[in-house]
């Protein structure tokens, strides 16, 4: 099946970052010559990319400059970096002929990519995501293997549902707790993990008005306990 758009955008991204990775320090030329196949000016936008967030420092001379990682390399967290850059909250929609589910009925599942099946599986989208966009970005993880996809996701769910359930039965939630927890578990059925300062930086949470400060108060200064407590449960 033919990939995606943001798929092929992705494994792009992947492939610098990865290069990029490999080295504790280096210069652009290094890199091109890693990845000859990759246009330079894309591993510029990458690399340039990786500078404004930090991760990247740069020194030397303007014309030939020298890029190190940061000590914020030990927070780096590849997969979820490419993915705010790849696949945005915006939704397109097109004609009812050009959609997946009008495709299949009318022309069969051979004319459709991996993403646009998973998406007509997933049916609905979180608030910001569309389930097409939940299709491209399982498609891009996970290839055409649905078997492993389809194992994968059964064993992650059921762990972060587990962890979620052990936290709720050892405190009193109100309203506007349960309201967060919610999305804090639907982030970590995407991520299986989850840091303090997501809340600051993940549209899950942003799009809510989350901040950390914010929702230390919301849980009584309980916040970071409760993440030990779900990333140590889910690791379990």
């Amino acid at each position: 099946m033919k990939s995606s758009p943001d798929e092929e955008r992705f494994a792009r991204y992947q492939s610098v970052v990865n290069a990029l990775l490999a080295k504790e320090s280096f210069k652009k030329p290094d890199i091109y010559e890693a990845l000859r196949e990759e246009q330079k000016p894309f591993i510029g936008k990458v690399i340039g990319e990786l500078v404004r967030d930090g991760y990247l420092t740069q020194d030397g001379l303007k014309s030939k400059p020298h890029y190190s990682w940061s000590e914020k390399k030990k927070e780096f967290n590849p997969g979820r970096w490419i993915d705010q850059r790849v696949f945005t909250a915006t939704v397109k929609r097109s004609p009812s002929v050009d959609r997946p589910r009008e495709r299949l009925l009318h022309l069969g599942p051979a004319t459709l990519k991996t993403s646009e099946l998973l998406a007509i599986l997933i049916r609905s989208g979180l608030q910001g995501e569309s389930a097409m966009q939940a299709g491209e970005k399982l498609a891009a993880l996970y290839g055409d293997n649905l078997q492993n996809l389809s194992q994968k996701a059964r064993g992650e769910l059921k762990q972060v549902n587990k962890a979620m359930m052990k936290v709720r039965t050892e405190r009193a939630f109100n309203e506007e707790q349960g309201k967060w927890l919610e999305l804090i578990r639907r982030h970590l059925t995407e991520n299986l993990i989850m840091e303090k300062d997501d809340v600051d930086h993940m549209p899950i949470f942003t799009r809510e008005g989350g901040s950390c400060g914010k929702l230390k108060k919301v849980f009584g200064g309980e916040l970071e306990i409760i993440i030990e407590e779900m990333n140590a449960a889910i690791a379990a």
